[in-house]
């Protein structure tokens, strides 16, 4: 064996065996760091994209606030959201409550109103709108 690689070594097959084993080791290297910036690049992108679209959001939600239009009406007292309605309810049209999440503080303005008195005129600051009385609960003042 010791023999061979000597001949080996000789002639210039070693060299060229470890030559090629490092030039392949080299290739291997250089694709992966490739691959690995375009996909640091990809999710850079990525990020910017989501924090543009956070912005974008926080601006609509802002402009939502400016633009609520409250009645004269007083609170009659605070109450905490228990459950969220669910989308396919459908409670969703003009006079319901918009982005009401759960945990949030709604002011009652009216109780017992619309179908079979199950509601409530709730008020947030995205503007005014019938909230469930199930779905909520009122707190201790």
């Amino acid at each position: 064996m010791w023999q061979r690689l000597v001949r080996w070594h000789r002639n210039g097959t070693l060299l060229f065996a470890t030559g090629g084993i490092g030039l392949a080791a080299c290739g291997a290297l250089y694709l992966r760091d490739r691959e690995y910036d375009r996909d640091t690049r990809y999710y850079q992108q990525l990020n910017i994209d989501l924090e543009r679209l956070r912005q974008d959001q926080e601006k609509r939600l802002k402009e939502r606030r400016e633009k609520a239009t409250f009645s004269d009406a007083r609170p009659l007292f605070a109450a905490t959201v228990e459950r969220r309605v669910h989308p396919s309810v459908g409670f969703d049209g003009p006079v319901a409550l918009t982005n009401v999440h759960v945990g949030d503080t709604v002011w009652i303005i009216e109780q017992d109103v619309g179908p079979e008195s199950a509601y409530h005129m709730c008020r947030n600051d995205f503007g005014e709108g019938l909230y469930p009385k199930a779905y909520l609960l009122r707190k201790a003042t």
